[in-house]
């Protein structure tokens, strides 16, 4: 009966387990396809036998789970995009296409070899023959340079003529493998132009968020300056290309990366400062919940679609729906519901670290979270007394951060290296400075459509808002005691470490929350001193490693 309650969860981790076995090659599509038709056909055939229904229906998901992996189009077309590329390795080609997302213009004051980058979508390739000049369309997107500091916009129409090559590979141990990543959003080529022309604009009606984007960043590089705007960017339209590197490498060192970059945070975040505006103005409750989820949409569209920010967006519009047929939402079917339809839509966001962190954090807090914080504290949530309020929110912020940090911390240490023990308490000072940043910037995007020159009057409240979280980050990154870094975990590790975490949450021999939480630090560092040392007692056969530096 459980599992009948929260199918949507059992057919999302389901298809997960698919997806990870066909991405190892085990069969092709036609025994993806076949096994699959065979378990249902079991499955019809045991219909009122209850648990051998469920069985065969479970494992004909994991093979939809193998079909959808192995027949999905970023699949086909990444391997389609290879074989073009080495035909077409040493010739000038031209594209159109359109300006997306990941605009990163080229400092004037760099050298003339200083280029601007962005990804395209919407491609075509143009040949021309003796007759007339054809386009054939191509799938998916592009990473674009083009030279100098060309006046490129969000939505622009662009003709570009130069070299496509395959993006590079991991080229060392534990290296970056960015043709990998490019591919878990739909990018097959990195394309360098000598030449570019402006068309016009890109399609409807993208074309009017595109419009809205442009107008957003551009008035705040304008009125803010390059510095603040690059963080005001980043945190509000999931633009990072203009952060710093250093200040980018101090977010990862101090696990607030979450916040600089669009995630299902935000979009929490900024539904909440949209309702509570909402609120004001408009009386109707059921009018106040269906502007709100057009709003997210807007907005989930407007930076990007990125894969927590999806997942969180679903998320609200399955629960805002379910207040509006007065039905109670399972937080675990809006989980698994958001993971199978991105999934079904690109299954190798399974394999992306922003995929897999945002679901991690979230999965842990609906399983973990309503065990270490008390009753008590949500009635003090609702009390009139400011104190008690103040007390329960930032109780229950810390046992969220400090639960989130524990959670993610094997994804965190295996892509990132390292663990700073300070982090839950970094979190807990910046979350609600965000906040209040992400309302001002709702204020800012407002005045930005309007005739007068209002946003001025925001621009001293954002640069203080923003130097504080700069200074906050950069000084707690520079104290080394608190930053340790290690190597990925071993499987047995991880394993004690959620077991821990379970027999801590839903014991009855630890009822006392506070007990809880300190129970739970405890297990992760003992898990981090224990896998530690065991990589250093071990023994380990002898290896020699040679690197590839890039010079021949």
């Amino acid at each position: 009966m459980r599992m009948i309650q929260n199918l949507l969860l059992a057919f999302f981790g389901l298809l997960a387990g698919g997806i990870t076995l066909a991405d190892q090659g085990f069969l092709n599509a036609v025994w993806y396809a076949s096994l699959g038709i065979v378990a249902l056909v079991f499955s019809s055939f045991f219909a009122k036998q209850g648990r051998l229904f469920w069985v065969f229906l479970a494992v004909a998901v994991v093979f939809l789970g193998g079909l959808i992996q192995t027949t999905s189009s970023h699949t086909l077309h990444a391997a389609g995009w290879d074989a073009w590329i080495q035909q077409n390795a040493d010739s000038d080609i031209t594209l159109e296409g359109t300006v997306s997302h990941n605009l990163k213009k080229a400092d004037p004051a760099l050298s003339y070899k200083a280029k601007t980058s962005f990804l395209m979508e919407d491609l075509k390739l143009l040949s021309a023959s003796k007759t007339q000049e054809s386009k054939v369309s191509l799938p998916g997107t592009i990473k674009a340079y083009v030279p100098g500091t060309s006046k490129v916009r969000f939505g622009d129409r662009l003709r570009l003529r130069g070299k496509l090559s395959s993006p590079p590979t991991q080229r060392n141990p534990g290296g970056f493998d960015y043709k990998h990543y490019l591919k878990t959003r739909g990018c097959y080529g990195v394309f360098f132009s000598q030449e570019v022309e402006v068309l016009g604009k890109g399609k409807l009606p993208m074309r009017f968020v595109y419009e809205a984007k442009n107008r957003i960043a551009e008035t705040m590089e304008h009125v803010l300056g390059d510095e603040t705007s690059s963080i005001t960017k980043a945190i509000f339209l999931g633009e990072r290309s203009d952060l710093d590197r250093d200040f980018k490498t101090a977010l990862m060192h101090t696990g607030t990366l979450h916040l600089f970059a669009i995630s299902g945070l935000h979009v929490g975040l900024i539904g909440g400062v949209l309702y509570f505006i909402l609120r004001i103005v408009i009386f109707s409750e059921r009018l106040r919940l269906i502007l709100l989820m057009i709003l997210l949409v807007f907005y989930c569209f407007l930076v990007g679609s990125q894969p927590p920010v999806v997942r969180a967006t679903l998320m609200v519009a399955v629960f805002l729906s379910g207040r509006l047929l007065k039905r109670q939402a399972s937080a675990w079917n809006c989980f698994g519901l958001a993971g199978s339809i991105i999934l079904i839509l690109n299954p190798d966001e399974l394999f992306g670290a922003g995929f897999q962190l945002s679901f991690l954090a979230v999965g842990g807090l609906i399983l973990f979270a309503s065990r270490f914080s008390s009753v008590k504290d949500f009635r003090d949530a609702r009390s009139d007394k400011i104190i008690l309020q103040v007390r329960s929110y930032v109780r229950s912020l810390l046992v969220v951060s400090t639960l989130a940090w524990i959670v993610t911390a094997p994804l965190v240490i295996h892509y990132f290296h390292n663990v700073h023990f300070l982090s839950p308490v970094i979190n807990l000072v910046l979350i609600p400075v965000v906040f209040v940043l992400n309302a001002i910037l709702i204020l800012f995007t407002f005045l930005c459509f309007l005739p007068w020159d209002l946003v001025g009057l925001l621009e001293l409240p954002i640069d203080g808002i923003v130097n504080f979280l700069t200074q906050v980050v950069v000084m707690f990154d520079q104290w080394d005691p608190a930053i340790l870094t290690v190597k990925s975990w071993m499987p047995a590790t991880c394993l004690f470490l959620f077991g821990g975490l379970v027999f801590i949450s839903y014991s009855k021999l630890i009822r006392n929350q506070h007990i809880r939480v300190v129970s739970a630090v405890l297990l992760f560092l003992n898990c981090l001193f224990l896998d530690q040392t065991w990589a250093y007692v071990r023994p380990t056969p002898s290896r020699v490693t040679f690197f590839d530096v890039g010079q021949g």
